[in-house]
């Protein structure tokens, strides 16, 4: 079963948790060059996220004996290292914001939240959110975007979880961020004279 996907908009690369076989695959964002074997011998990996500012993939693992947060390399795929093990219920959705240097992560059988660092330390369950399927992050803004199993819905709220506004109703327990990558001018559209463009790159 494939569960998680996340996109590297840098490297144009795509990548997937296979939850079955126990791997993260890797692929252009096109869908060639395939490599399910990117990061391989997990157990039941759900949930991942790219930190492209500070090349490193993260991803949730649920077992029977209580969740796990990992992350590795995103060159390689070297370097696995556990950060949040042993989480009761079990984890589920994950998220980075790597310019406020914060993790968040979901418990599958609670819907908590929990805040920390990257590197794992400092958790902390966010008060006022709870039923959260998957969470993601806004750069821009820093706040976060969550997934309500309890009601079904897309909401959106502080990082503190504050603010909380439902947007949508959903039939899903994912979600992606959109492309956040920096416009470009292309050209320059000159009003005098009219009708006159000044190439400038692209």
């Amino acid at each position: 079963l494939n569960r998680g996907v996340a996109i590297d908009y840098v490297a144009k690369k795509i990548y997937w948790t296979n939850q079955s076989n126990g791997y993260i695959g890797r692929a252009d964002i096109d869908g060639t060059n395939k490599t399910e074997s990117f990061i391989t011998g997990l157990t039941s990996p759900w949930d991942l996220e790219i930190d492209v500012v500070n090349g490193k993939i993260y991803w949730t693992e649920d077992i029977p004996t209580g969740g796990n947060i990992k992350r590795a390399n995103l060159s390689d795929g070297s370097n696995v290292e556990p950060i949040v093990t042993g989480i009761s219920g079990g984890a589920l959705g994950v998220a980075v914001d790597p310019l406020r240097s914060k993790l968040f992560y979901t418990v599958f059988g609670t819907g908590a939240v929990f805040s920390a660092n990257l590197d794992g330390t400092n958790a902390a369950q966010i008060s006022g959110l709870s039923a959260i399927a998957d969470i993601d992050v806004d750069y821009i803004t820093g706040r976060i975007y969550t997934i309500d199993y309890g009601s079904d819905q897309l909401a959106k709220s502080d990082a503190d979880g504050n603010n909380k506004i439902f947007i949508t109703g959903t039939n899903g327990l994912f979600i992606e961020y959109a492309d956040v990558t920096t416009p470009t001018i292309t050209n320059i559209l000159r009003q005098n004279p009219s009708g006159t463009n000044a190439f400038v790159g692209g």
